[in-house]
C-alpha cells in the first residue's frame, strides 16, 4: 500500500493506464470521480461517467496497445497536487515487435478526496511529429 502522497499519486497514474489498456474502464472509478475534468485531446469531459463514455467510443474500434509513464514530476501542497508525466503508447504491429505509436504529456491535478487520491483534472496531450 502506497505510504506517501507521491507514490499514491503514481498509483493513480498506474491504475489509469492499466484501465485504459485493458479497458477495464470501471477502475477509473477509484481516481476519477463526478467532479474529474478530463481533456482527450480536443474533448473535454466532465465527471467520470462522461470520461468512460468518452474512452469506450475513442477506443472502441482501436487495437490493444500499453501505456508506459515516464519523467514524472510530482509537487504536493497538502490535499493538492500537480503532476506531469510524458506518456509513450506502444503497439505490436502485426507480425513486428513493440513499437512507439504515439507520445504526449499528461498534465494533472489531483486532490485528496475521502481517504484516496482522485484527479481533478487529466489533460492529455499528443507530442507533435
Amino acid at each position: 500500500m502506497p505510504t506517501t502522497p507521491e507514490e499514491s499519486i503514481r498509483n493513480a497514474m498506474a491504475v489509469y493506464a492499466t484501465a485504459v489498456d485493458d479497458r477495464e474502464y470501471d477502475r477509473l472509478r477509484h481516481i476519477f470521480d463526478a467532479d474529474t475534468t478530463y481533456v482527450l485531446t480536443s474533448r473535454t469531459c466532465h465527471g467520470v461517467d462522461e470520461a468512460i463514455d468518452a474512452l469506450t467510443a475513442a477506443l472502441a474500434d482501436h487495437p490493444r496497445d500499453r501505456h508506459l509513464i515516464a519523467n514524472t514530476h510530482i509537487d504536493v501542497d497538502g490535499d493538492r497536487a500537480t503532476a506531469t508525466s510524458d506518456w509513450y503508447l506502444v503497439a505490436p504491429p502485426v507480425g513486428e515487435g513493440w513499437q512507439i505509436v504515439q507520445a504526449g504529456r499528461y498534465a494533472d491535478e489531483l486532490v485528496h478526496r475521502d481517504g484516496r487520491w482522485v484527479f481533478a483534472r487529466r489533460e492529455i496531450q499528443i507530442a507533435p511529429r
